[in-house]
């Protein structure tokens, strides 16, 4: 797959694709700023009660919000337009394979077959490409970021995000190990579903003729239902994996905000 994305990513795409993890760099690095500049609010400027120097780091850490907006904003128009070049060449070039295919080859796929991998997995790869230009560029930086401001700011502190991301790491594994497969099933019947539709649709006049409605509903219904209980499983490891992503953002500032909250109360005290 991704010699084939290495194929068909050229000219403007490849610009875009190389513009795009440039832009995300920003933003995770003016993300990475506002902890520090928060902490020298509190630690210089409420501490001496200088509001002068509390109002110049207050702006600064608004001009790293809008910079950090600016790069992440463009980081997704880019990254959008690179994966849409990238799946309309993937596209051309398969359609075009499949025109060269021989009869043989193509009852052995099955026409179903084809019709998904030139729509439905073309757009999975695109998506795919997409998180890859956004989320596995950002996810991976915030981390590194994340463990280096958290030593930076705290050394003590940052012992709680040691602990927290093993944790982590292993959540996300388990969730890969288990969502895999059933994707790998639901492409599966995705393909039947789109061979009792063709059947349908192709034999629609053969079907009124000898009175067949009602056996070809209950074979679609069975088909649809089989397909829909695959993907509401992909669907919920999709919600655990949004979770674990929510807990690793979190972890970006060190530790938990309840954490956090608990342990200064006790450094202060």
């Amino acid at each position: 797959m991704f010699q084939l994305i290495k194929k068909n990513l050229k000219g403007i795409a490849l610009i875009y694709s190389l513009l795009a993890p440039l832009l995300m760099l920003i933003e995770v690095f003016m993300d990475l700023q506002q902890p520090r500049l928060m902490a020298n609010i509190v630690d210089i400027g409420v501490q001496n009660r200088d509001l002068g120097y509390i109002l110049s780091t207050g702006l600064k850490m608004v001009l790293c919000a809008l910079t950090g907006l600016i790069g992440g904003a463009g980081c997704g128009v880019i990254a959008s337009f690179a994966s849409m070049m990238l799946a309309g060449s993937l596209r051309e070039e398969l359609f075009h394979k499949i025109q060269s295919l021989s009869y043989m080859k193509i009852d052995h796929f099955k026409t179903s077959s084809l019709i998904t991998r030139l729509t439905n997995d073309v757009t999975q790869i695109q998506n795919m490409f997409l998180m890859l230009l956004r989320g596995m560029v950002r996810s991976p930086l915030l981390c590194i970021g994340g463990i280096f401001m958290s030593f930076l700011l705290s050394p003590s502190l940052s012992i709680v995000f040691c602990i927290i991301l093993p944790i982590l790491i292993t959540c996300v594994a388990f969730v890969m190990m288990r969502s895999v497969p059933l994707y790998t099933q639901m492409q599966l019947w995705l393909d039947k579903v789109n061979t009792v539709m063709r059947e349908n649709l192709l034999g629609v006049r053969v079907i009124k003729a000898f009175n067949l409605e009602d056996k070809q509903n209950a074979l679609f219904s069975k088909v649809n239902t089989e397909f829909t209980e695959k993907k509401h499983t992909g669907t919920e490891s999709d919600l655990y994996a949004d979770a674990d992503s929510y807990s690793g953002y979190e972890s970006k500032h060190g530790c938990h905000p309840v954490v956090r909250r608990q342990y200064g109360r006790f450094r202060k005290y």
